[in-house]
């Protein structure tokens, strides 16, 4: 099965003239790993939006393997290009207990922060929507038994 996480970056940019650029560079590129790695984000093209997104569950995802290289590319070089137009952060949320990173970089107003973040949760072996201990209850059927 492997070591599982979940991922996501998002890429913004000072206006979707600057993203498409960036898209059309990364097409132009004709870099197969690069271009899948565009194909799996989201990029939207209604409303005011200005960016690339990518999420993913449950994915094995080690430096080392070529898809991660891509996506790390994807986001990394869009800065690289547009070191004024672009800012991006990326989160990874390990299984382990505290396994979480998270990267960022370009210029600061472009850079996702409010709106994008970790939070922590807990899964227990029972239902956490049960009832209340009633003792009353408890004491009077217990009482009645005797």
């Amino acid at each position: 099965m492997g070591y599982r996480s979940e991922v996501a970056y998002v890429i913004n940019f000072s206006s979707k003239e600057k993203r498409d650029d960036y898209i059309n560079v990364v097409l132009a590129t004709g870099d197969t790993g690069l271009i899948n790695a565009l194909k799996d984000c989201d990029v939207p093209f209604d409303g005011d939006a200005c960016c690339i997104n990518f999420y993913a569950n449950d994915v094995k995802w080690y430096d080392s393997y070529e898809d991660v290289k891509a996506h790390t590319k994807l986001y990394s070089w869009a800065v690289e290009l547009y070191p004024e137009d672009c800012g991006y952060r990326f989160i990874c949320i390990g299984e382990e207990e505290g396994d979480i990173e998270n990267d960022s970089d370009g210029e600061g107003d472009w850079i996702p922060d409010d709106d994008f973040y970790t939070y922590t949760s807990m899964e227990v072996p029972f239902n956490p929507q049960y009832d209340k201990f009633d003792l009353d209850k408890y004491l009077l059927t217990t009482k009645e038994e005797a």
